[in-house]
């Protein structure tokens, strides 16, 4: 018990590290939208400025802009269908009803994202309940001043880096292979009632779906940022990287699908070799972009294929002969893959 809440602990303090910076930058983004709404547009009471600045924020890097502008849409959807139904229908429940439902299909229609559904079904709301003109101009002006700051924070002042974020989504993806590799050299080891541990691919699936949509959202940095737009990133190098990366984690989640008929005589060497294998990866991942790093992982990568392919009979180098030597063949693939990915 008392070593899985020292595990959620370092797990919490993980998430507060990795949430600190960004979270730094929505309370300055607060305050000076705060400061901009009351003392330069002299807004009475400048509620919405500072929360329309963090939920623009409130984004993952690289989609921080396009979430400003997301929620700016949505709050404009909803104050101009709001005004609308009072000017054709009155004060009332019905136009609150209809208004609303109005906002949230105009917002399903122009972009459909949740946040732009959202603001628009809640301005839309606050505009017809309060039955004032000005309480819905108030709300829009807000929403101009926390979006330009958010896109001041996200495009100008900490623009995300494109090539970072990539890199970033590579270095989680290699560690997770390396952290499945261990995983499945441990299940080699039968448990007491004979069965074996299936070694848990939850992270690793999620560190691969993310590859994607990382290299996607990186793009769009690249293009959108004022500071980025001009710098030429290596997008085909990246694409290419991506898709060997992703090659190499199917290969990963192949090899514990083949492991029942592994011969008990190799079971000591083929664990090692696959642990080994994670340490490769995980070595790659905290020496990112080390060009001598990735030649001494090369290296080691092209050994392990030697020492696997050693335990096969010579008749089995190509194809199974027996189901023993089907992980050891998936484990030289493996292996074969890992000296390509890190190939100078």
């Amino acid at each position: 018990m008392l070593e899985n809440m020292g595990r959620l602990f370092v797990a919490a303090g993980q998430r507060v590290w990795e949430q600190l910076w960004p979270l730094t930058q929505q309370a300055a983004a607060l305050a000076l939208s705060w400061w901009v709404a009351r003392h330069l547009v002299q807004h009475h009471s400048p509620v919405f400025a500072p929360i329309a600045a963090v939920v623009g924020l409130n984004a993952a890097r690289g989609e921080r802009g396009s979430n400003a502008v997301r929620m700016f849409l949505g709050v404009f959807i909803g104050i101009a269908t709001a005004e609308i139904g009072l000017a054709a229908l009155g004060d009332g429940v019905l136009t609150l009803a209809c208004a609303t439902f109005v906002a949230m299909l105009v917002a399903v229609a122009l972009d459909g994202e949740r946040i732009v559904i959202a603001q628009a079904a809640a301005s839309a709301v606050v505009a017809v309940a309060t039955g004032t003109q000005e309480a819905g101009t108030g709300r829009l002006i807000d929403a101009v001043i926390g979006a330009a700051v958010a896109l001041l924070f996200s495009q100008v002042l900490f623009a995300s880096d494109p090539a970072a974020l990539v890199h970033h989504a590579d270095s989680a993806a290699l560690t997770a292979m390396g952290r499945f590799l261990h995983a499945v050299a441990g299940s080699l080891a039968p448990m007491p009632d004979g069965a074996n541990r299936h070694p848990d691919a939850q992270e690793l699936h999620g560190a691969l779906a993310q590859l994607d949509t990382v290299r996607a959202v990186g793009h769009r940095a690249r293009v959108r940022s004022l500071i980025w737009r001009r710098r030429h990133g290596p997008t085909a190098w990246d694409s290419s990287r991506t898709s060997c990366l992703q090659r190499l984690g199917n290969a990963c989640l192949m090899l514990p699908q083949t492991l029942d008929p592994v011969g008990t005589r190799h079971i000591p060497a083929f664990g090692q070799a696959v642990r080994e294998l994670g340490d490769i990866l995980t070595g790659l991942a905290e020496a990112a972009g080390d060009a001598t790093a990735q030649h001494t992982a090369h290296a080691q990568a092209q050994q392990v294929r030697r020492r696997m392919a050693s335990l096969l009979p010579q008749s089995s180098k190509t194809t199974a002969s027996e189901p023993a030597d089907l992980p050891l063949l998936i484990g030289c693939a493996l292996a074969e893959d890992v000296a390509r990915f890190t190939a100078p």
